[in-house]
């Protein structure tokens, strides 16, 4: 439903908003469940640049424990394929990078 709706939204940049928004604050359980992953996906699809930075930031600050989920690792691969916010990748890489002992197990 939240993927019909975004794509109804998205010449109307801000009215999307309250989803972005709800999305931030239940960031976790959405990215770590079956189809949330999925929605999070479309999320980065039609997000603005402002609502991209968002998600990203949650993104970054969420990864170690992401990248270790069945379902919130595709969050950090979709994130990572996408052009632009390479600081985001960045930072991505360096978090996983002073973790990579704890991940390689």
């Amino acid at each position: 439903m939240v993927q019909k709706v975004l794509n109804s939204l998205k010449e109307q940049e801000t009215s999307s908003d309250f989803i972005y928004d709800e999305i931030i604050q239940q960031f976790y359980d959405v990215a770590t469940h079956k189809h949330g992953c999925c929605v999070l996906q479309r999320c980065i699809d039609h997000s603005s640049d402002n609502q991209l930075k968002k998600l990203a930031n949650e993104i970054v600050e969420n990864s170690i424990d992401l990248v270790q989920d069945q379902y919130g690792n595709y969050v950090v691969q979709y994130l990572l394929e996408q052009r632009g916010i390479n600081s985001e990748k960045v930072k991505i890489s360096k978090r996983l990078a002073e973790n990579f002992v704890v991940l390689s197990k």
